[in-house]
């Protein structure tokens, strides 16, 4: 009989690909809200996390061996302008399912961010004081702190900026950039924003990978590469052999957004290339891959 895993945020772009590679491997329940997904071999449960009530008897009805915590409200800007809500999906939420987990005997993994830090030196380590500049990074601090707290099998993993194939009707970077290259319409991107971008696949796969090893602590997932947005967006088009002329430089500077954007957040992966099977690849690679897989037309 196959293990029991509760993945949160299953209907999301990272939850989607969480959600397919878990069910080689486990019994799999995954929670929706607002974007329904039907698939055979996954048990889905509709649920408003910051129901703490309705979660409890969930976490009783299914008593998983592993939970994968991913859910989150991940707009930056909306973070800023909805404090409140934010802080009941990102904080709150997040502390109950710690509680559980604990009660339950199951081992959580939370996925939290690259945006903990302020960018001011990028190549973060896992070592590196937390100070993060925009209300999403506080929370997702605050966050990591409740799972210390509350649960003693737990894994906080930070992942970098996330590109790759939407298996459902989320959206992702690359596939921005995709769409508005084939429509054939301007993609203005930043040269003075630092990340390690890491392919959806590739983090699905070490998300799971961390649910059965005994890696505790804090581990960063992010690509092998510290790479600014235009030369990401430089890369893919050529791959797609589209025109290059239609990708903007623009900096930082340039764009007014609610919420502050730290300018590296690069991570530091050792920790993962040395204690993961799982390869974590650079942008070239990587959407080589994906545009292989999927079947990416120029």
């Amino acid at each position: 009989m196959k293990q029991k895993i509760l993945i949160t945020g299953g209907s999301g772009f990272v939850g989607g690909h969480l959600v397919s590679v878990a069910s080689e491997f486990y019994e799999v329940h995954a929670t929706f809200w607002n974007s329904p997904v039907h698939t055979s071999d996954v048990i889905w449960h509709r649920i408003n996390l910051t129901h703490i009530k309705t979660l409890s008897e969930l976490m009783q009805q299914i008593q998983p061996e592993v939970i994968i915590h991913a859910a989150a409200q991940a707009n930056l800007d909306l973070a800023e302008e909805e404090r409140e809500n934010t802080c009941l999906i990102n904080v709150k939420a997040t502390e109950h399912i710690a509680k559980l987990s604990q009660e339950c005997g199951s081992r959580l993994i939370y996925v939290s961010s690259d945006m903990v830090f302020d960018g001011k030196c990028g190549n973060y380590s896992e070592k590196d004081a937390v100070n993060p500049i925009n209300y999403y990074g506080e929370t997702k601090v605050m966050a990591e702190e409740r799972v210390r707290q509350y649960c003693s099998n737990y894994l906080i993993t930070r992942s970098a900026l996330v590109y790759g194939h939407p298996l459902n009707q989320s959206n992702s970077f690359s596939e921005w950039i995709y769409k508005r290259l084939r429509s054939n319409q301007n993609v203005p991107l930043f040269y003075d924003q630092f990340r390690s971008p890491i392919l959806v696949d590739e983090l699905a796969h070490a998300l799971v990978e961390c649910a059965s090893n005994r890696l505790t602590g804090v581990l960063h997932l992010g690509g092998s590469e510290r790479i600014d947005r235009l030369k990401f967006g430089i890369i893919f088009a050529n791959l797609l052999k589209l025109p290059n002329k239609l990708i903007q430089k623009k900096s930082m500077k340039d764009v007014t957004t609610r919420a502050r954007r730290p300018l590296d957040v690069s991570f530091s992966i050792h920790l993962a290339q040395e204690n993961l099977r799982t390869k974590l690849s650079d942008c070239q690679t990587g959407l080589e891959a994906m545009i292989n897989q999927y079947h990416y037309e120029g």
